[in-house]
C-alpha cells in the first residue's frame, strides 16, 4: 500500500514557470492560483479562498500530487454565493482586520484564517487607516465597486463562517460542491494550464505597509 500511496504522490499534475510562495499575513501567489481556479470553474466574477488553506507554498517545476496535497491540507469545499458590493466591501475590510486574520481554528491543523486571496478584484488599502476603514477603492474586472450591486463569487465553506470575511446581510448561498475539494479543484485547474504562469496582480495593493498579526487568535 506505501508503495501504491507513493506511486500516487509522484505522479506530475501540472507545471509552474514560477515559485507560489505562502504568507498568510500577506501576499500568497499560492492562494490566488486557487482563487482563479474557483473563479473559473464556478465561471464567476470573483474568486476568494483563505490563505490559511495553505500551509506551504509550490516550487517552480513540476507540480507533484503529494506537494499539492501537502500544500493544501484543509478539506474546504467549493461554494459560489451571490454578494451585494456592500457586504463585499465588508469583506475585504474584514480581510485586512488582525483579528480576522489572525483567528485560528482547530480545523486549519495549526494556521490562521489569513489574509484572502483574490481574483477579478482590485484593492488599494489605506496603510494608515483604521481597522474597518482601510479599503481606499475597489475594482472588480476594471470597474468601481457598485456597492448597490450583486456580484457572484466562488469562495469556500470556510470564507462564510461568522469568524472568517464572507457572511452576513447581503450574502446569498447560490450553490455548493461537497463532493470535491478545494486540492481537486486547484488540480484540475494545473493539468487544465500546462505549464502554468502565476498572474502578476496581487489584488492586494498596500498590504505589505499592514501590521496584521494579533497575538494567539486560538479558537477550539
Amino acid at each position: 500500500m506505501n508503495a501504491e500511496l507513493e506511486g500516487i504522490r509522484s505522479e506530475v499534475i501540472g507545471e509552474l514557470t514560477g515559485v507560489l510562495t505562502l504568507n498568510h499575513f500577506g501576499l500568497s501567489p499560492v492562494a490566488q492560483v486557487a482563487a482563479e481556479a474557483l473563479r473559473d470553474r464556478a465561471g464567476s466574477e470573483i474568486g476568494m479562498i483563505s490563505s490559511g488553506a495553505f500551509h506551504m507554498g509550490l516550487a517552480a517545476g513540476p507540480v507533484t500530487f503529494g506537494a499539492l496535497s501537502n500544500a493544501v491540507p484543509v478539506t474546504v469545499n467549493p461554494l459560489v454565493s451571490r454578494v451585494s458590493g456592500a457586504a463585499l466591501l465588508r469583506a475585504l475590510e474584514r480581510g485586512v482586520t488582525p483579528d480576522v486574520v489572525s483567528y485560528r481554528l482547530r480545523g486549519m491543523r495549526g494556521s490562521p484564517i489569513g489574509v484572502p486571496a483574490l481574483a477579478g478584484v482590485q484593492v488599494r488599502l489605506h496603510p494608515d487607516g483604521q481597522p474597518g476603514q482601510q479599503v481606499a477603492t475597489v475594482t472588480v474586472n476594471g470597474a468601481l465597486l457598485d456597492l448597490n450591486r450583486p456580484y457572484t463569487v466562488a469562495h469556500t465553506d470556510l470564507d462564510n463562517e461568522d469568524f472568517s470575511y464572507l457572511h452576513g446581510e447581503g450574502v446569498e448561498l447560490l450553490r455548493s460542491d461537497y463532493t470535491v475539494l478545494v486540492e481537486d479543484v486547484l488540480r484540475e485547474y494545473l493539468r487544465n494550464h500546462l505549464p502554468l504562469t502565476p498572474n502578476g496582480d496581487p489584488g492586494w495593493h498596500g498590504l505589505g505597509e499592514l501590521s496584521l498579526e494579533s497575538g494567539d487568535g486560538a479558537a477550539s
